[in-house]
């Protein structure tokens, strides 16, 4: 069997093996390995021939490289009978673990490790086999041992650096620096403290792995341009922008590389040389729209600290708009700016531009239904958002704005279903919770509302909005007027000059009889540009102080803002409540 092997190197390796093994047969066991209990012992009679057992080794080496691993099991298991050597039972656990008999592999390679506790391969093969079977600790456990026996051992100190990344990252960034630090920069190791560094926060140091990376392979651009991105995490600008300025001339097509340039420079506070690339960028017909919005975003972004840079933002976008009217990236950008202007009537305009190129971007509906909502637009904002709603039925913000709307209209029986909705969607809001408590209130539902308002206050028992509104049902009503009271007291202390809040414990006051307090608080109500509601109240409470002259003029402002108010019509024309 012998003249199968070709190569007498391999020979000459399997009788080291065997020698090696007769060598520390007489050393004594100090493995971490647990002993196998009686009935699993290993016991093979032995009738001692070491020729013998090599031509059985042999030939079960060449079962394993025609791949018949069960029948190199066999021939093993022969050798074993004619030289019990750690080497066989190593040999016969590599066999096991091919076949998928971890449990018998591990049993093998125990043996083998008892038999020879200092030999690191055959801890390396129990390694495999854990690792193979998800036994991580016991992998780790194996390891640990192999660094007892030599405290550099390369293939344990990177076994063990994987094994920690994921539960222990310090730890396994421990190992990867210990290998650097005895072998030398290390490609792969390197590679990892980068990544864990950086997962962990240290900016710093994954960026100096990246240096070392660097030393290693200099020709590597996205090498470089990762280390000067990783150092801007690091708030290191300067070295970033040293990287940068030599990327953008080894590479000057590498716009992307240009936009984070641009993103260093305004850091550094060079703003003309920034602005500089980014009207180059903006400039060349071969950068695609959506690489050039992205340098907008660059200026955008730095532009809450710095307001010179918006003008410059909008007239590139503006000249976009006109070149790309589909690219509704740019409508949306445009939007965005008007909303933080306030310029509702752009944000709505620019966000229905969005929403005609490209239906299905919901926030630039929220933006045109806020955008709404804010000019008191509310028949649009009704019709709006209707048709978003059949894009994004189930959307929070869209029900709740379709609610207002609805709401703001005296549409009350309407503003039920969407404000429910909400509600569903977010049974704890309280922009919802009060609005519909309202609507409830206003259709009749008193319970109903009343219950929403309890919930509300149970969720945010000091929420002024809540206490204020819950305080105005109740004294539209006229119930539990010394409960409103104490609820618009609550409210007013938090929002002392929010003039529905002064008109609510004014109109508690109101209703108790108190008319000159009642005509304090409203007074100041007006005052603060209160509306028709608030207004009409005001002549209210003069009617009951007896001066009808000044009742009647303030129905009228009441009426001049309300139209359409055919009761308050009907009080002016009586000439008392």
């Amino acid at each position: 069997m012998m003249a199968q092997f070709k190569n007498l190197t391999t020979l000459l390796l399997i009788l080291l093996l065997f020698n090696g093994c007769a060598s520390t047969k007489k050393m004594s066991s100090t493995s971490t390995v647990e002993k196998l209990p009686e009935t699993q012992k290993l016991t093979y009679n032995q009738d001692f021939n070491r020729d013998k057992a090599i031509e059985h080794f042999i030939a079960g080496q060449v079962y394993e490289l025609k791949g018949d691993y069960a029948s190199a099991i066999l021939e093993y298991q022969d050798a074993l009978r004619y030289d019990k050597s750690p080497g066989i039972y190593n040999a016969i656990a590599k066999a096991y673990r091919k076949i998928g008999k971890h449990s018998l592999a591990v049993q093998m390679a125990q043996e083998a490790i008892r038999l020879d506790p200092s030999n690191i391969a055959y801890r390396e093969t129990l390694v495999d086999i854990y690792i193979e079977t998800f036994e991580t600790q016991k992998a780790i456990d194996e390891l640990e041992a192999i660094l007892r026996i030599d405290s550099l051992n390369y293939g344990a100190l990177f076994g063990l650096a994987q094994l920690y990344e994921t539960s222990k990252p310090l730890r396994s960034l421990e190992f990867y620096r210990k290998i650097i630090e005895n072998y030398g920069p290390e490609w792969s190791a390197l590679q990892k403290i980068a990544e864990l560094s950086f997962q962990l926060g240290k900016f710093s140091e994954s960026a100096h792995a990246l240096e070392m990376m660097i030393e290693i392979d200099p020709s590597n651009y996205e090498l470089r341009k990762l280390t000067a991105e990783t150092y801007i995490n690091a708030g290191e600008i300067q070295k970033a922008k040293s990287i940068l300025a030599e990327l953008a001339e080894i590479r000057p097509s590498d716009v992307q590389a240009k936009i984070i340039y641009i993103d260093v420079l305004l850091q550094s506070g060079e703003k003309n040389d920034a602005i500089k690339i980014f009207d180059s960028i903006l400039s060349d017909d071969s950068v695609k729209v959506d690489v050039k919005l992205q340098a907008v975003e660059a200026l955008l972004r730095k532009s809450n600290d710095d307001t010179s840079l918006i003008p410059i933002v909008k007239k590139s976008l503006a000249h976009l708009s006109a070149k790309h009217p589909d690219e509704w990236k740019v409508h949306w950008l445009l939007g965005v700016i008007a909303s933080e202007d306030k310029d509702n009537e752009v944000a709505f305009r620019e966000f229905a531009n969005v929403v005609k190129v490209n239906p299905k971007i919901i926030e630039a509906w929220r933006g045109i239904g806020v955008a709404l909502y804010e000019m008191e637009k509310f028949e649009d904002l009704v019709k709006w958002m209707k048709s978003g709603l059949e894009n994004f039925p189930d959307d929070f913000f869209l029900n709740l704005l379709l609610g207002l709307g609805y709401h703001r209209l005296d549409q009350n029986e309407e503003a039920v279903k969407p404000l429910e909705k909400a509600l569903s969607i977010d049974p704890k809001n309280i922009d919802v919770i009060s609005t519909l408590a309202l609507v409830y209130d206003a259709i009749g539902e008193a319970s109903k509302s009343d219950s929403l308002h309890e919930l509300g206050l149970k969720i945010n028992p000091n929420n002024h909005l809540l206490l204020n509104n819950y305080s105005y049902t109740l004294s539209e009503r006229g119930e539990r007027l010394e409960f409103a009271l104490e609820m618009a007291k609550k409210a007013i202390e938090q929002e002392p000059e929010n003039p529905s809040y002064l008109d609510t414990i004014g109109w508690v006051y109101f209703k108790l009889g108190d008319y000159e307090k009642a005509k304090d608080y409203i007074l100041k109500a007006v005052e603060r540009g209160g509306s028709a509601v608030v207004i009409e109240h005001l002549g209210d409470v003069y009617f009951k102080l007896g001066d009808k002259e000044k009742a009647i003029e303030f129905w009228k402002k009441a009426l001049e803002k309300n139209p359409k108010n055919e009761k308050l019509k009907e009080k002016i024309k009586r000439g008392q409540i």
